[in-house]
């Protein structure tokens, strides 16, 4: 007799686990979209407009993390009917990630204090795990 409950197959743990990181990696895009166009913005935003000196450059940032955001919970509700624009897309938004991760947590590394140097490690790893939770969702 099949055991149900917890004992559910890997494959299904991890369908359920690949959905929810993308759902909340959707979300979590989606409210620092909505946060860089209302002229804050999350660390990566406010990183890339700092080097570059441009807040055109940060609301452009912004645009893609809402679009990229929206794109994630809608393909969490209405499944992948885009297709390989889709997959695309996911991979547009990995390589915007790697360039937020580089400008925000990379550019000035390892200057400060110990708490500051550790403070930049938190934020490098987290963001590095966001950047996994999006691979997860990239079709090869």
């Amino acid at each position: 007799m099949p055991k149900r409950g917890f004992f559910m197959s890997s494959k299904t743990k991890v369908g359920i686990i690949a959905t929810l990181l993308e759902f909340c990696v959707g979300v979590m895009l989606l409210i620092g979209g909505i946060w860089a166009l209302m002229n804050g913005g999350d660390e990566a935003a406010a990183a890339v407009s700092k080097l570059f000196g441009s807040g055109v450059i940060k609301l452009a940032f912004g645009v893609v993390e809402l679009v990229a955001g929206l794109f994630l919970v809608l393909r969490v509700f209405i499944g992948d009917k885009l297709g390989a624009f889709g997959n695309i897309l996911m991979i547009i938004i990995a390589v915007l990630w790697l360039i937020g991760i580089f400008c925000a947590d990379v550019i000035g590394f390892g200057t400060g204090s110990a708490a500051a140097i550790l403070s930049n490690l938190y934020k490098l790893v987290r963001d590095l795990i966001i950047f996994a939770a999006i691979l997860v969702n990239v079709r090869f």
